[in-house]
């Protein structure tokens, strides 16, 4: 089946991931997460996006964020994918091996209703449950780790933010959410939306 391609609207939110091709490793070490990270603030400069909440994994990223302007989202992340392709190629001396990422990333747009909070929810926890830190503010390459210096602007949500939202943090997604979240990845069909029955 053709894969779908979602439509990038201004003033939506959108959950956003990508994926390293044949299982590479994206980050292995600091200098790649900081390639990164590096690469991302160059791209906020060029294309003015509002970021909510984000996470590098080793070899995937999920960025949860929106675009004011028509076109804007799309043209940001062909430029940030493209952009660290290049760089990760060089860094890791591998220029003209294959692709770095598996495909064009998969978006699907959020809701700023409860489906907001469960989708930032399942970001920042992405590596609690990958089993690679104890706490999601443990991890330094997410939105969650309180002790960023100031790098990666995070924007005011489109809501209010839980007061206890390090305790959610520490409280595993139900399995119900997790597999909306992830089909909704898979189809990239809208999340959190009132449809009719």
């Amino acid at each position: 089946m053709p894969r779908r391609t979602t439509i990038l609207c201004p003033d939506k939110v959108f959950h956003i991931c990508n994926r390293s091709a044949g299982q590479l490793t994206l980050f292995s070490d600091e200098y790649e997460y900081h390639l990164f990270e590096r690469t991302f603030m160059e791209m906020l400069e060029l294309y003015p996006l509002q970021v909510f909440a984000y996470c590098l994994m080793p070899n995937h990223w999920h960025l949860l964020v929106q675009s004011e302007s028509p076109n804007l989202l799309s043209q940001a992340l062909h430029w940030l994918e493209t952009t660290h392709a290049i760089r990760w190629r060089k860094t890791t001396e591998s220029t003209g091996r294959g692709a770095v990422y598996q495909s064009r990333f998969r978006a699907h747009s959020v809701c700023k209703n409860e489906a907001f909070l469960k989708v930032a929810h399942y970001i920042e926890r992405n590596p609690v449950a990958a089993f690679l830190c104890r706490t999601a503010e443990d991890w330094r390459w997410s939105s969650a780790y309180p002790k960023k210096p100031a790098t990666i602007k995070i924007t005011d949500w489109p809501l209010p933010r839980p007061r206890n939202w390090s305790q959610i943090l520490k409280i595993p997604l139900t399995k119900d959410w997790l597999a909306k979240i992830r089909l909704a990845l898979t189809t990239q069909d809208d999340l959190g939306e009132n449809k009719p029955a």
